[in-house]
């Protein structure tokens, strides 16, 4: 393999490039090795509708921060062009890769190149529930909330009753204090979507916001058996844990919610919580 790799280096022709990507395929090799000979095959042909190009790139291109670390030991630089180009031509805009190039953008904090490969996807034809729903995450996430509405109403009854977009839906009325979204997402047609989410804090936070206590209260009391029954489904992130102290507050649980997050936070952090939320010490 080695005299064929070195082959490849020294002569750069595009048959030697795919006969090695073709020995990693049967051999199974993965990973930068194999992005590397995909990417000069393409730099020296600049035929992006080629399949074996397509098959390496899908086949070993991952989302997070794990190509980038590679970059820094093996001195490759990962080309976007190369990825995109790829994906479009050869790829014919795959869904799933498309999602995975979307959190690569999104983890390297290019915000706006990681909502324009989900809008890319959604105008080419590709809207799935999952793709507008991230999306409309995204839209939130970067201050965008306007556009982010346009999307609930171009899919709302399209995905409606899909868990991946009602939970979305739901996330931006919840975040905008939209009441008319409340009302409707509260109805039998969506509630139900929304309550069948394991853990979900979402009905909890819409029962409240239409002043629907007693209902919330019970939905809460559930909630909080779920939790201390199953204590991964919790809320990791700390505005997760801030809105559930919130909720739980509201409807006379903070104490329970507290007790269930006091593994997952500082004594500093809870006290905080109980400051600001008025839960008193047991």
């Amino acid at each position: 393999m080695k005299e064929v790799e070195e082959l490849a280096e020294s002569f750069g022709h595009p048959d030697t490039y795919r006969e090695l990507l073709r020995f990693y395929e049967v051999r199974r090799i993965g990973g930068t090795p194999v992005l590397r000979r995909a990417q000069r095959l393409w730099e020296i042909t600049r035929d992006a509708n080629d399949e074996i190009l397509w098959r390496a790139l899908s086949r070993n291109f991952e989302s997070d921060s794990r190509i980038g670390r590679r970059r820094e030991t093996e001195s490759f630089e990962l080309r976007d062009d190369f990825v995109e180009t790829v994906w479009r031509e050869a790829g014919k805009r795959d869904v799933e890769f498309g999602l995975k190039l979307s959190d690569y953008y999104y983890q390297r904090e290019d915000h706006s190149r990681s909502i324009n490969i989900l809008q890319e996807l959604i105008e080419t034809g590709r809207a799935t529930p999952k793709v507008v729903a991230t999306c409309v995450t995204r839209l939130l996430e970067s201050e965008r909330p306007q556009e982010a509405r346009i999307l609930i109403e171009r899919y709302k009854n399209e995905f409606g009753e899909e868990p991946a977009f009602a939970m979305e839906w739901a996330e931006y009325a919840i975040r905008t204090n939209d009441s008319d979204y409340f009302k409707i997402l509260t109805t039998p047609q969506y509630f139900d979507v929304l309550r069948r989410v394991k853990g979900s804090l979402i009905p909890l936070q819409l029962l409240i916001a239409t002043d629907r206590k007693p209902e919330a209260k019970e939905y809460g009391e559930r909630l909080i058996l779920l939790l201390q029954r199953e204590p991964d489904v919790v809320y990791r992130s700390r505005y997760r844990m801030s809105q559930a102290v919130e909720a739980f507050s509201s409807v006379g649980l903070g104490a329970e919610i507290i007790e269930i997050l006091n593994r997952y936070l500082s004594d500093d952090e809870i006290t905080r919580l109980r400051r600001r939320y008025k839960i008193e010490r047991p």
